[in-house]
């Protein structure tokens, strides 16, 4: 369904996949179409929604996310990437929201062949991280410069970037050029090699990421979108 209405050549209802791919990206339209159209059931597209969640979900959520981890790395530790040094109750949760977006994921897609909620698994996850981030403030926590404040600092961030390693694995099958842009960001062939070669069944296995691993800002994973183009 297209606005509404079925697709149809005669009343001029279509939309090319040329057109959406040249203006999403094909990362995205793969995306979108797995994640807001249940797989075998029919569905309705609307370049609208596509753009509400290609905004809200992939560039705000996602993208902004793996822009400022990796800002806040070079800033405070100078592009090299923490150990993590105080681990508390926020970063077990954090742990743990993981090994549930893994198994949710696997099990959804392996075992159900549902695309949509091994997807949605994936992205409450991304959601849980960037609510730690907020609620750990560590622009403010930099402004600590104890012992005590650099090592929370430093297991802030260790956390955030390793959650990033994990969805960067898990969202691969999907969106495979965006996952190599944060694998490449996150400098992690270096230690952890290929990430063609990455299995999802241990993307949960949390400190895989090692320290002192260089993090740079890289390429935008999801670039503004331009006008919509007029037909």
């Amino acid at each position: 369904m297209v606005g509404g209405e079925k697709m149809s050549k005669s009343n001029l209802t279509g939309i090319k996949p040329q057109d959406l791919t040249s203006h999403f990206g094909v990362d995205a339209y793969r995306w979108y179409f797995l994640r807001a159209i249940a797989f075998g059931q029919d569905g309705s597209f609307s370049w609208e929604d596509f753009s509400a969640r290609y905004t809200s979900e992939l560039a705000n959520d996602y993208g902004n996310l793996a822009s400022r981890v990796a800002a806040m790395v070079g800033k405070y530790f100078g592009g090299e990437l923490p150990a993590s040094a105080a681990d508390g109750e926020a970063e077990q949760a954090i742990h743990e929201g993981l090994a549930k977006a893994v198994a949710e994921a696997d099990r959804r897609i392996g075992e159900e062949l549902d695309f949509q909620g091994g997807i949605l698994a994936v992205f409450d996850f991304v959601k849980q991280v960037n609510g730690y981030i907020t609620e750990q403030e560590p622009w403010k926590v930099a402004k600590d410069t104890s012992d005590e404040g650099k090592a929370r600092l430093a297991t802030i961030l260790y956390t955030a970037a390793e959650s990033l390693r994990a969805v960067a694995v898990l969202l691969n099958p999907v969106m495979p050029e965006t996952s190599q842009k944060l694998w490449d960001s996150l400098g992690a062939a270096d230690s952890l090699g290929a990430l063609a070669d990455q299995k999802i069944g241990e993307a949960g296995t949390w400190g895989r990421l090692p320290a002192g691993t260089t993090v740079t800002k890289g390429a935008v994973l999801f670039p503004r979108l331009e006008e919509k183009p007029t037909a």
